[in-house]
This record gives C-alpha cells, sequence and structure tokens, in this order.
C-alpha cells in the first residue's frame, strides 16, 4: 500500500512539473509578445485587427465546426453509447420514419409505427426519448440531413456547442500567429531569402507549431463540447482531463495546413491582383477562400484522425484510443473506404473557406484601416 502511496504521489508530481513547464513556456511566450507590442505600433494594429476578425468569423462559422465534429465521431460515439440492440433499433426507428411501412411484418409495422408515434408526441417524458437522446449517431454524412436531424432532435442551440472555447482559441491562435508570422516574413525576408515560396513557407510552419502549442487545450476541450448532443453547459476538466490527447496530430494537421495554405494565399493573391487592382478586399477574399478550399481537402484526414482521438477521450465514454496517427487513418481506411478519410467534408471545406476568406480580408482591411487613421 505504501508502495502504491509513493508511486500515485510520483505520478502526480510529473504530471504537475510538466503543467508547470508548460506554464512556463507560455509566460516567456506572452512576455516576447509584451516587448513587441510596446515597441512596435504595428503589432498592436495585428492584435486588433487579427482579434476582431477572428471573432466575428468564428461566431459565424462555428455551426460548421460543430456539424463536422458530429460527423467525424458519430461512429465512435455510437459504439459507446448504444451497445444493446434494442436502442439501436428504437434510434432507427427514429431515423427511418418515413421508410417503415415498406417493412414485410405488418407487426414489426404496428410497433415501430406506435414507437415513432411516442417519440413525435412527447418528447419530454417518454422514455423511448431519453434512450434515444443517449445515441448521437447521425446515420448520415448528408450535410442537409445532418442539419435537419440534430435540429429536429436536440434543437438549434446545439450547432453553438464549442462557441467559447472556439472565439479563445481562435482569438489567441490568430493573434499570436499573426504577430510571429508578419515578424518572422520580415526577418527571413532581410536575412534569408525574398522568394514568394519560401518566405511564407517558413515562417507559416515555424508561427503555427507556436501557436497551436500555445492554444491546444482550448482546442481539446472545444472539440469535446462540440461532440456533445444537446445543448451542453460542461465545461473544462468536466468534459475531459487528457489535455495533451492528439496534439501530435493536431501540430502535424496544423503546420502542413499553414505550410500549404499561405504560400498558395500569397501567391494567388500576386496573380489576382495583376487581373484587378482597385478591388483589394475582394482579393484577399477570393485568395483566403481559394486556399482556404484546397488545403481543408489536403489536411482533412488528419482532421479526422484528431476529432477521433479527442473525442475518444471524453470523461462520460467508456474508451479510449492510443492507437498512432497511422493505425487510425488504415483502420478507417479498411473499415469505410476512402470516404471514411473524407468524413466531414461539406462542413470542414464550409467552416474553412469562410473563416479563412473573412479572416484575412477583414485582417488587411482593419490593419490597413488603422493605420491610415
Amino acid at each position: 500500500m505504501t508502495d502504491f502511496k509513493l508511486l500515485l504521489s510520483f505520478k502526480y508530481k510529473i504530471y504537475f512539473n510538466h503543467i508547470v513547464h508548460r506554464f512556463q513556456i507560455t509566460t516567456s511566450i506572452i512576455n516576447i509578445f509584451q516587448k513587441l507590442i510596446m515597441q512596435n505600433s504595428d503589432s498592436q494594429r495585428i492584435i486588433i485587427a487579427s482579434g476582431f476578425a477572428s471573432v466575428f468569423s468564428t461566431l459565424l462559422c462555428n455551426p460548421f465546426e460543430v456539424l463536422k465534429i458530429r460527423l467525424q465521431s458519430s461512429n465512435i460515439l455510437c459504439d459507446a453509447h448504444v451497445p444493446q440492440k434494442k436502442i439501436r433499433y428504437i434510434h432507427q426507428v427514429a431515423l427511418d420514419g418515413p421508410r417503415i411501412v415498406n417493412s414485410q411484418n405488418l407487426f414489426t409495422t404496428i410497433k415501430k409505427l406506435l414507437w415513432l408515434q411516442s417519440l413525435q408526441n412527447n418528447r419530454t417524458n417518454n422514455p423511448f426519448v431519453k434512450i434515444y437522446q443517449k445515441c448521437q449517431c447521425l446515420g448520415t454524412q448528408n450535410l442537409l440531413q445532418a442539419i435537419a436531424q440534430i435540429y429536429r432532435a436536440e434543437g438549434i442551440a446545439t450547432f453553438f456547442n464549442g462557441w467559447r472555447y472556439a472565439i479563445m482559441q481562435s482569438g489567441a491562435s490568430n493573434i499570436s500567429y499573426f504577430l510571429i508570422y508578419e515578424h518572422s516574413k520580415q526577418y527571413i525576408q532581410n536575412n534569408i531569402t525574398n522568394s514568394n515560396l519560401i518566405k511564407p513557407l517558413l515562417a507559416s510552419g515555424f508561427s503555427r507549431a507556436v501557436t497551436t502549442t500555445i492554444t491546444f487545450p482550448l482546442e481539446y476541450w472545444k472539440v469535446l463540447q462540440s461532440s456533445s448532443i444537446g445543448y451542453t453547459k460542461k465545461r473544462n476538466f468536466s468534459l475531459g482531463t487528457q489535455l495533451t490527447s492528439a496534439y501530435f496530430v493536431t501540430i502535424q494537421r496544423d503546420v502542413i495546413f499553414s505550410c500549404v495554405y499561405w504560400p498558395l494565399l500569397e501567391n494567388i493573391k500576386l496573380e489576382l491582383l495583376k487581373l484587378t487592382k482597385n478591388h483589394n478586399e475582394i482579393v484577399n477574399l477570393m485568395s483566403g477562400v481559394i486556399a482556404g478550399s484546397m488545403t481543408a481537402i489536403i489536411t482533412l484526414p488528419l482532421d479526422v484522425v484528431k476529432t477521433r482521438k479527442q473525442v475518444s477521450t471524453r470523461n462520460d465514454l467508456v474508451m479510449t484510443h492510443s492507437d498512432s496517427t497511422l493505425h487510425i487513418l488504415q483502420d478507417l481506411y479498411k473499415k469505410e473506404g476512402i470516404q471514411g478519410l473524407f468524413t466531414g467534408l461539406q462542413p470542414r471545406i464550409l467552416k474553412v473557406t469562410v473563416h479563412s476568406g473573412l479572416v484575412y480580408m477583414m485582417y488587411e482591411y482593419l490593419k490597413e484601416l488603422l493605420k491610415n487613421n
């Protein structure tokens, strides 16, 4: 017993030291930001412009993020919550109500109709409704059908699960990202190369690795809250405690995204400016939309793995996934084919294109507006 207590105390000591180390790194980065802000008025414009653009676009795009996470985590949540055949049967009735009249067995058809009627007539006290609500399978990969199902069964508030974490994560991420990106790009231009390909590639990769590390706990809790059925008020450690879950695959996704996105954006912008010189806002918007849509597709398989790893650590699920990224990708392809690797494609493209286009357009517009004033 004494050995067990010593082992337990040693474990928590390591965990505490890990948190302290992460806190010290974050504090050091914040101090660097403070010096940059005090010494450079450009930094103040970057903070205001990127912060406002992030909040506005994140609120607008949050429903797409919720849809994407629910689609990507549907199979995990269904397996965790619906192990019994009876519950699966009720769930099938709720989803396939209009088609049950095709059943060959009259008795089964009557049973299904009665259950469906009870689900529709009394959504608050009926025990079948409570059983149904434990199941989080969407039963479809179609965007419009998923929207309709969530709206009917859970209400419109579900689409705003995780919005607080999304705003905090996006705001902190974009502010720190643009600060690092703009200054590192200038440094690379002055000391290394002025190439329109290499310059944004190096600056974006470094910037994204730093900002993802800083904001990762917020991203983790945002995903867990967004995966919940119905609007939830659970927060922080009541959602999940494995803060480092899927950290490396998130770094891989974000760094690859940035290393592809920014060189594409910078070069697309240069080409579009050759065609039109008096519509900078439209050029910035289109550059962000085109680059964002292409990069969203490329990085989607890693995004699926990230979502599944994080959702599997939820406190209310009695399951964990410790598999490697490669193993999960192989398993997805084996069980679901190429479609499984691109689960949530429609809402991810919508979210990334709208978010990327708006953030970049508003960021450049506000930064120029503040400069002129």
